[in-house]
């Protein structure tokens, strides 16, 4: 199992300008490629995403498809071109870590403390302190999502495809739309499921995941 950071997020470095979804999933084509997958090498390999992950692969594969097998999208942050300026304007600004001196306060209050979902308070914690790691350049992976042109790229994409649709998750109607554009796109309706069953109840998505990815 290969986990890769998004540049900028995780423990790798951040690019110096704000890159687009081209310059990320370039980079984690080459990443794999390095890794010897690909034609000629190890061959290809079966990809899950989540949220930002699922275009990534979705630029992985418009400009390597050899290096994928099988993709499993949960949680695509497809939206059609005319909502796409809406959703940037709202969710891609700078986060006010040097202007707000409660910012952080609250968002601690908010995710932490307060939250509803039921994940335990030291795993909330451990995740706030990841979100902090991304920096105050954290925003640009929300540019580079929204100004996506993501409509052909999913068009594009032949390999066989798994959509949760994880039914209480954010992104559930979006995942649904984007799947009617991929040619060989399956959904599953997970009902009852928010984006933090992937840890507080992770055998439900493995029962669907794994026998997918088990085909030859």
């Amino acid at each position: 199992m290969i986990c890769p950071d998004t540049p900028g997020y995780g423990g790798s470095d951040g690019p110096a300008a704000k890159s687009d979804m081209a310059d990320l999933g370039g980079a984690m084509a080459e990443a794999l490629s390095d890794l010897g997958y690909g034609k000629g090498g190890k061959g290809t390999v079966d990809w899950l995403g989540f949220h930002t992950g699922n275009f990534l692969i979705t630029e992985v594969v418009a400009q390597r498809p050899d290096l994928v097998r099988r993709l499993v999208m949960p949680g695509i942050p497809y939206y059609p071109s005319s909502e796409r300026e809406a959703r940037r304007a709202q969710f891609a600004v700078p986060r006010p870590y040097f202007t707000d001196p409660e910012f952080v306060g609250k968002n601690y209050k908010d995710t932490v403390l307060n939250a509803t979902d039921p994940l335990t308070k030291e795993r909330r914690f451990a995740m706030f302190i990841s979100r902090l790691q991304a920096g105050p350049n954290s925003w640009w992976g929300f540019d580079a999502v929204f100004r996506y042109d993501a409509d052909p790229a999913l068009a594009h994409i032949t390999q066989s495809v798994l959509c949760p649709v994880l039914a209480k998750e954010t992104l559930a109607e979006p995942t649904r739309q984007a799947a009617k554009l991929m040619k060989n796109a399956t959904t599953v309706e997970l009902d009852g499921l928010t984006g933090s069953a992937w840890q507080a109840t992770p055998e439900k998505l493995v029962a669907v995941i794994r026998p997918f990815l088990d085909k030859a």
